[in-house]
């Protein structure tokens, strides 16, 4: 009889341990889920002239003489003399802002697009651009 209330007594114990492990996992995950809904946003801002005019010069370095790219350089140095007041027009300038977006099941990262839109348009003027590159697998319904 003993052996057997020991037996329970030892179940109970080991029931209620794996519920408190259970219980620990789940307080941990939420907590751990808390921490990132209050992390800053982060912004990287890419000028997409500067990348285009790097692989110019790439491809032009690669496929052309060097009396070529002397003429090329020179040309450039020459235009680049005459679009002086357009340049100083740059701030009036169309502007085209590209936000990526890559989200996931639990829409977690919804915020992030929220802060990200709404700095944007705070600096955008009417005749600028966003545009939106959202890559996402769908969603859960109550997400």
């Amino acid at each position: 009889m003993k052996s057997a209330l020991f037996n329970y007594f030892q179940l109970t114990l080991g029931i209620f341990g794996v519920f408190a492990l259970f219980l620990i996992f789940v307080g941990l995950l939420m907590l751990a889920k808390k921490k990132n809904k209050f992390k800053d946003v982060e912004i990287n801002i890419q000028l997409m002239n500067d990348i285009y005019k790097k692989n110019k010069n790439k491809i032009l370095e690669t496929i052309a003489s060097p009396k070529e790219l002397k003429n090329i350089r020179k040309n450039e140095k020459l235009e680049k003399k005459k679009n002086i007041a357009k340049e100083e027009n740059l701030l009036e300038q169309k502007k085209v802002f590209v936000v990526d977006f890559v989200g996931d099941i639990s829409a977690s990262e919804v915020k992030n697009l929220r802060e990200q839109i709404t700095s944007l348009l705070s600096i955008a003027k009417p005749i600028d651009e966003i545009v939106i590159r959202l890559e996402s697998p769908g969603g859960l319904v109550h997400s």
